[in-house]
C-alpha cells in the first residue's frame, strides 16, 4: 500500500466512532491512497477509496496488513492476516485486571480508549483460538470478557452465538451491547450516541458480571 497523510474527513470518521488520531497511532492504522498486488512477480495497482485504511499487526516480527475500506461494495476488507493473529496483541500490558476480546480492530479501539481496558480482537467472530494462547491470556488477565455483535436484527444473532461458544468453551466472561440501545457494537453505540454512553454502557456490563460473581458461594 501507499502510504497518505491524514486528512479532516478520516479523522471525523474515526471520531465518531470514539476513537482519536492518537489512537489511532496507537493502534498502527493509517490512510492509504493505493494498493498493490504482487503476484508471480508482477506487480498490480489500483487507488485506493477516498476512505481507506491499513491495519498493522507484527506477529512474532512478521508484519502483516489487513486494509478497511468501509464504504466499498467490492473490497470492504482485503487482509494479508492469518488466522493465527490477533488485533492488537503487541499492544496489550503484560497483566492486569480484564482484558475485552472484541469483533474487530474499530470496537477494540473504541472501548479501550473510551474505557481504558485493553481489548484485542480475532480476525473474525467466528475463529477459534488456539487453546494454549487462551491459557496464556488467561494467566496473564484476571477477568477476560467477550464482547462481540449484538446482531439484534438478524433472524440468528450471529455474534451472540460466537461470543456464547467462545465464552463457554474457555470459560470466559460474555456480554453485549443491550437491544435497548439498537448498535450492535461498540463503535455503533459511540456514532448512535456519544463516548460517554459507551463508558456508561461497557462499565454497567462489567460492574453487573462482576456483582454476580461476588454473589456466588465460592
Amino acid at each position: 500500500v501507499k502510504f497518505r497523510e491524514w486528512r479532516k474527513y478520516d479523522l471525523e470518521f474515526w471520531e465518531s466512532y470514539g476513537i482519536s488520531k492518537p489512537w489511532l497511532e496507537f493502534g498502527e492504522v493509517y490512510p492509504i491512497s493505493r494498493i498493490f498486488y504482487i503476484n508471480e512477480n508482477k506487480i498490480t495497482d489500483y487507488p485506493a477509496d477516498k476512505y481507506a485504511y491499513a491495519y498493522i499487526e507484527r506477529k512474532d516480527g512478521n508484519i502483516t496488513l489487513k486494509i478497511y475500506q468501509p464504504f466499498s461494495e467490492t473490497r470492504k476488507w482485503i487482509s494479508k492476516h492469518d488466522a493465527s493473529v490477533w488485533d492488537l496483541w503487541t499492544k496489550i500490558p503484560d497483566k492486569g485486571p480484564r482484558l475485552i476480546i472484541t469483533s474487530s480492530r474499530k470496537d477494540a479501539l473504541c472501548v479501550w480508549e473510551n474505557t481504558g481496558i485493553p481489548c484485542v480482537s480475532l480476525q473474525g467472530e467466528g475463529y477459534i483460538p488456539k487453546e494454549q494462547v487462551v491459557m496464556e491470556l488467561k494467566k496473564r488477565f484476571t477477568d477476560i470478557y467477550i464482547l462481540y455483535d449484538n446482531d439484534f436484527k438478524s433472524d440468528e444473532n450471529h455474534g451472540h452465538i460466537f461470543g456464547k461458544k467462545l465464552s463457554e468453551m474457555f470459560q470466559l466472561i460474555q456480554i453485549e451491547i443491550p437491544d435497548e440501545y439498537k448498535s450492535k457494537d461498540p463503535s455503533d453505540l459511540c456514532k448512535n450516541y456519544n463516548r460517554e454512553t459507551v463508558q456508561k454502557v461497557i462499565n454497567k456490563l462489567i460492574a453487573d458480571k462482576e456483582s454476580d460473581m461476588d454473589d456466588l458461594p465460592f
